[in-house]
């Protein structure tokens, strides 16, 4: 729902209707029946230290809160838990709110379900800080988890009743306005009441924030998670309750002896904070514990950043990094803590369990799939541009052992081929011919191909006046296996131009002829002399990741802001491909590999069944368009696969 819409909704509901009692517990199963399974986390951006850095106007990090969703939806989280700060609402309520609908788009995007939490007791720090602050933040504490966390809001007025007036304003003003918002999941109160030494003085808040939400009218339903022995308070968390919730970090015992405490309240329920490593949980057990009771989970953190939850509750000032932390499942770069835990997380939730699944990370295929091939024969190897208001794309083809051309309006419904560059059998390198890369500067098109000869590939240019009548520009190889990694083939170029440097950038495959196996890089002045990297190659399989284990090759590598990006084919084995993403600041060093990967894999029993590979992307617009080879049996044909928006959540 458009924000000012929940806000105009919002507000008539609440002058319309009486205040609802508590949900009856046959409405709160029909509710939890038409919803997934609710698994996700407890999310604060890497970049924010408390709930104020969080959602302040000036501190409010759109591209990290995006790119960070995006890795949680790539293992298969459908589910987040968001605090937010009472203070910042009392400071500016309208920003606030456009704030929050934003992060509840960027959420819907990655589709995650919001939970939101409007108070919470927790103060955390050395010494603690039991009042929240504008402006800046104190800077967390080295060794020491989430030092800079205040509550909301202050621990002096959730006991002031003269403070109540206008928290009462803050709950009915929120929830009034997301309270028919579908891409808020529930409402969960109030986070720990009681804790920081408050105890009963928290029960009265707790009561009155309950009849307050409530007066609101939301059609989600309302909660607040048992987390302690008190008992007052628990009483009204379970009373009030729409859906039983709770906060248990204990062992695989410790947990099944809790989901069968609060199973028996017959009622759905749902653990929003759980996973303390320390503490004896265990992703690989604990998660399918999960599952297999029909009990949402949301565990605590997900990205390690400035709250520091790689430290225990019981981390003094100044402690080292831990070797088992304690909290969290990526690194703030996106690379996972513990990669076997994601792996268990994306097999638990289906991002995994499938190898043959189709899409991650937001990528999906074309219902119009294979977009070339059928009667053509075997099409691969593409490059695409888009050319005057038209997409071109230059292509291997066979049987026809040369490169190809075709245009289309949209990139899916091609015009007949035309044959632009046929082998030069005339030379001993380029026997075969294949793997094109087109760039256009002014009115010049240039192609960098693979030539194939005597069990050896080389790299060869030539150029064009309109991309179709083409001239070699050399009748050697640019480009020829020298170097010991490079084996007897230098291959599958991808080249683009370096404008500030003057250059052009080639990255490379190397290896045996048909079966490249790591990626090198290349500079020229000109298109025809390079120079090859001389600490190539630049990127080699991760023996670790068992969809790329055997080797990667074929990559296109594209800059996007101040790094670039790189589309790359990993082998499982011999014949089992998919693609994966990476980036790198420089395009040379430190690739780091999207935690979604394979971002695309084969379709079970489709046209692609045993292999997705040789990706070839371009951002038109706002969409990222993916052509790629796909291949069942000794069939190659071409397929396209789609992205919304420029964000590739990482």
């Amino acid at each position: 729902m458009a924000f000012g819409a929940a806000l105009l909704a919002g507000a008539a509901s609440a002058a319309a209707a009486p205040a609802p009692e508590r949900w009856t517990a046959e409405k709160a199963w029909e509710w939890y029946k038409k919803r997934p399974w609710p698994c996700g986390f407890n999310y604060v951006p890497s970049t924010a230290c408390n709930t104020t850095e969080f959602w302040a106007a000036e501190t409010f990090d759109e591209p990290t809160i995006g790119r960070e969703l995006g890795w949680a939806q790539g293992i298969g989280f459908n589910t987040c838990r968001v605090f937010v700060q009472y203070l910042v609402w009392k400071n500016d309520p309208e920003g606030l709110k456009v704030r929050i609908d934003r992060f509840l788009t960027l959420a819907d995007k990655h589709k995650i379900a919001t939970v939101v939490v409007l108070f919470d007791d927790c103060a955390f720090g050395d010494p603690p800080q039991t009042e929240p602050v504008l402006g800046k933040q104190r800077e967390p504490i080295p060794g020491m988890i989430a030092p800079s966390w205040t509550p909301s809001p202050g621990l002096k007025e959730v006991a002031d009743k003269a403070a109540w007036p206008d928290l009462e304003k803050y709950v009915k003003d929120v929830v009034g306005t997301f309270g028919r918002d579908k891409r808020v999941l529930l409402w969960d109160l109030y986070n720990e009441p009681g804790n920081t030494g408050m105890g009963s003085k928290s029960l009265g808040l707790l009561e009155a924030t309950f009849a307050w939400a409530r007066a609101a009218t939301p059609e989600q339903p309302l909660t607040t998670s048992v987390w302690s022995g008190m008992a007052d308070l628990n009483k009204v968390m379970l009373d009030q309750s729409d859906v039983i919730s709770f906060h248990r970090y204990t062992d695989y015992g410790g947990m099944k002896a809790a989901l069968a405490e609060f199973n028996a309240y017959k009622r759905p329920v749902i653990c929003t904070e759980w996973m303390a490593r320390l503490q004896g949980s265990k992703i690989e057990t604990d998660l399918p514990l999960f599952k297999a009771e029909g009990v949402g989970c949301l565990m605590w953190g997900l990205v390690n950043g400035r709250i520091q939850c790689q430290f225990g509750w019981a981390s003094k000032r100044g402690a080292p990094e831990p070797d088992v932390w304690f909290h969290d499942l990526f690194r703030k770069d996106g690379t996972p803590y513990r990669p076997a835990e994601i792996e268990a997380i994306r097999k638990c939730t289906g991002r995994a369990a499938d190898p043959d699944a189709e899409a991650a990370a937001g990528w999906r295929k074309s219902e119009a799939n294979p977009v070339l091939g059928g009667d053509l024969g075997t099409c691969f190897d593409v490059s695409v541009m888009k050319d005057a208001g038209r997409f071109r794309m230059w292509f291997s083809w066979r049987p026809k052992v040369s490169i190809a051309l075709m245009d289309s309006a949209d990139g899916i419904h091609w015009g007949p081929p035309e044959i632009v560059l046929g082998p030069n059998k005339g030379t001993d390198w380029e026997a075969d011919i294949n793997r094109p890369v087109v760039l256009k500067r002014g009115d010049l098109y240039q192609m960098w191909y693979t030539g194939q000869a005597r069990g050896h590939s080389s790299i060869g240019y030539a150029t064009s006046p309109d991309g179709k009548a083409w001239r070699r520009m050399s009748e050697k190889p640019v480009l020829s296996p020298d170097k010991p990694w490079e084996k007897v083939a230098v291959m599958c170029p991808h080249v683009e131009w370096d404008e500030a440097a003057k250059r052009f950038r080639m990255w490379y495959s190397g290896g045996e002829q048909y079966e490249p196996d790591a990626l090198g890089y290349a500079t020229s002045p000109d298109g025809l002399a390079w120079t090859k990297y001389d600490k190539n190659p630049i990127f080699a399989a991760d023996p670790s990741r068992e969809w790329e284990q055997h080797k990667v090759t074929a990559a296109q590598v594209v800059r996007q802001g101040d790094g670039y990006l790189m589309f790359y084919i990993g082998f499982r084995d011999e014949h089992r491909a998919q693609i994966g993403l990476a980036r790198s600041k420089d395009g040379i060093t430190g690739w780091q590999r999207h935690p979604a990967n394979p971002i695309l894999r084969p379709g079970k029993d489709q046209w692609d069944h045993d292999a997705c590979y040789k990706p070839f992307a371009l951002l038109d617009g706002g969409r990222w368009m993916l052509w790629y080879n796909g291949r069942r049996g000794d069939r190659e044909q071409i397929g396209l696969a789609t992205h919304e928006g420029n964000d590739l959540g990482f």
